[in-house]
């Protein structure tokens, strides 16, 4: 049986859409991305050509917005990750 996807969040482009399907899927949350086709044509990032509907399955909506409250708030932030490049000796 197919799940009924519900919208989780509108990305600002398919970039960050795709960012957002990556980090969902690492939890195991399918994800389906929607963008108006002249906005996908066009490569728009801005303005409700340029929105990408995030879409879950019902089920795991909670979940998924749980998620997504923990990235916005920092929480999934890796402490080990370099902020600047490393020297390179110059």
């Amino acid at each position: 049986m197919v799940s009924k996807m519900v919208l989780l969040t509108n990305a600002a482009g398919m970039l960050d859409a795709e960012s957002l399907r990556l980090l969902l899927e690492s939890f195991n949350i399918p994800v389906e991305l929607v963008q108006e086709s002249a906005g996908r044509t066009y490569g728009l990032t801005a303005g409700p050509l340029g929105e990408v509907e995030v879409l879950v399955p019902a089920e795991l909506f909670a979940d998924a917005q749980s998620i997504l409250d923990a990235l916005n708030r920092g929480e999934l932030e890796n402490p080990d990750y370099p902020l600047k490049p490393p020297d390179q000796g110059f």
